[in-house]
C-alpha cells in the first residue's frame, strides 16, 4: 500500500493495484486465512498499543467493545 500512495501518475498506481489484486487469494480456504492473519495482526498491535506506559489515546484501551474484540487468541510475533 506505501508503493501505492507514493507512486506518481495514474498508470503506476493502476499496476501496483492490478498487482496487488492478482496477490490475493482467490479460494476460500485461502481467504480465510488471510483474514485470520490480518485479524491477528490486528490484535497485536491493540495489544502492542495497549502495553505502552502512557499510549496516547488511552481511551482506547479502555473501550469495553474493543477489548472484547481483541481478548481471545493473543499471540506477538
Amino acid at each position: 500500500m506505501e508503493q501505492i500512495r507514493a507512486a506518481s501518475g495514474k498508470p503506476a498506481r493502476s499496476k501496483l493495484l492490478k498487482a496487488r489484486s492478482e496477490a490475493q487469494p482467490k479460494d476460500e480456504e485461502g481467504k480465510k486465512k488471510r483474514a485470520q492473519e490480518s485479524r491477528q495482526g490486528y490484535m497485536n498491535m491493540y495489544h502492542a498499543y495497549c502495553k505502552q506506559a502512557a499510549p496516547e489515546h488511552p481511551e482506547v484501551c479502555s473501550n469495553p467493545e474493543l477489548k472484547a474484540a481483541y481478548a481471545k487468541h493473543v499471540t506477538t510475533t
